[in-house]
Parts: C-alpha cells; structure tokens; sequence
C-alpha cells in the first residue's frame, strides 16, 4: 500500500512538471537570471503584434465596438497589476521582484502574440468537471533584458497557455477576470520553471 502511494505521488509529480515545460520553454539564454533574490524588474505587456480570436487585436476591439476599445488600456492594467504582478512577487522568495517604476536590475517584457478571451457562455452553461472550460488562452514570448547594459539576456516561450474560468465558487467571470486569471497562472510558471532550472 505505502509503495503504490509512493508510486502515485511519483507519477503525480512527473506529470506537473511535463505540463510546465509545456507551457513554459526557453527560447534562448539562461533563465537562471530569474533566480536572484533582492533583484529587482519592472515589467510590461506588448500587444502591438497580437492576434486575438484569429483577427489583429486592435480590429478585434473596433469589431465589437467603442467600448471595447476604450476599456480595454484599463482591463490591461487589472491583469497585469492585479494578477500577474502580485502572484509573481509571491512566488519570488528565489527570484526577482516586479516593480510598476523605480530603478530597477532587468525589465521583463511579455510580447502577446496569441490570445482568445474565452467565453463566458461555455464557462457557465456548457456541462463540465473542468473549469478550465471558456477559460482564456495565451501563448507569448517573454524577454528578460539586463537594464545595466541594455541586452536580452533570456527569452521564453509561453505556449497555448489556459488558465481557469473563474474561481471556485464564483457564479460568473468577466473577460478580464479570465484573462487576469491566466496571467496570474503564467506568472506562477514561469518562476516555478526558472527556480526548477537549479535542480
């Protein structure tokens, strides 16, 4: 019995970290930059090259209309200052800390190159255990670039990443929540990936 639990857990273990070399790889450089503690990044997101839901971002916002358009700088700041940046900094006891502005060691730049918002009919109404069901997906790359010399010294892929639908609980969840939600969990791999890199 103790030894199928050890097997169960062994298997277990294998198959979370396969998801995570998945979902984040290394490009090129050394992600061990990542790992320095007391180290600080600031960090921000690029869409001018992103393709949302099989249309260019920007014509995917004026096809479904101004106010789209005109919410969206708002909904970007929500996901990246109140998901990915915090759930980053928790992780980050042996890595480097986000900052929004200062001095800082490295910028962290995510460049979107993928994207679909998910769906909140599929999420609430389509019969399913998971509740990564109508969740948003990202893929990206990310460049880590040292601020001493200007140079990127790491890049990494984020690929068809999805996170979940809502949280446990919740009755609904907007777009920006779904999207807070995945970005939140790439901020969780990409550190949980970097620290992994030591062992």
């Amino acid at each position: 019995m103790k030894k199928l639990l050890l097997l169960t857990l062994a298997l277990v273990m294998a198959m979370s970290m396969s998801a995570k070399k998945k979902y984040i790889t290394l490009q090129s450089g050394d992600v061990q930059v990542l790992n320095q503690p007391g180290k600080t990044a600031l960090y921000e997101f690029d869409y001018s090259k992103t393709i949302c839901e099989g249309k260019p971002l920007e014509q995917y916002l004026k096809d479904r209309g101004e106010e789209n358009v005109r919410d969206w700088p708002g909904e970007c700041i929500e996901t990246q200052d109140n998901y990915f940046m915090p759930r980053w900094n928790d992780e980050s006891k042996m890595n480097i800390s986000l900052i929004k502005e200062g001095k800082a060691d490295y910028k962290i730049v995510v460049h979107v190159t993928d994207l679909d918002l998910g769906s909140t009919a599929a999420a609430m109404f389509i019969p399913s255990f998971s509740r990564k069901t109508g969740a948003c997906e990202v893929s990206a790359t990310v460049d880590v670039i040292d601020l001493s010399n200007n140079q990127t010294v790491c890049v990494l892929n984020v690929n068809k990443l999805r996170g979940v639908n809502m949280r446990a609980f919740e009755v609904a969840s907007s777009e920006t929540r779904r999207r807070g939600l995945t970005y939140k969990k790439m901020a969780q791999l990409i550190c949980e990936f970097a620290q992994e890199s030591n062992k």
